[in-house]
């Protein structure tokens, strides 16, 4: 992914960029739709052991209320200790 393109700076081992980033995307997703790259770049990201970039991540997933993907990976987050179905 080259820096220029949105959500590219999300990936940065740089927990500070990083945070920074997704809440920056949030922001401009509160404005608009935000590119695939953006979506990408937070489902990699909601489950990081850096709480601050975790956190960034999960308010950023907010702004896909009708992708099916990020609404389960929100459930999951919001319920850890839950059973995917699929794993039955």
């Amino acid at each position: 992914m080259t820096t220029n393109s949105p959500g590219a700076l999300a990936w940065s081992q740089d927990p500070s960029v990083a945070v920074q980033s997704l809440l920056a995307l949030e922001k401009i997703g509160a404005k608009g739709p935000l590119p695939e790259a953006a979506r990408r770049a937070v489902l990699a990201r909601d489950g990081d052991h850096h709480p601050g970039v975790a956190s960034a991540a999960l308010r950023l997933l907010g702004r896909f209320p009708k992708d099916l993907e990020v609404a389960a990976r929100l459930e999951q987050q919001a319920d850890p200790g839950a059973v995917d179905e699929d794993e039955l």
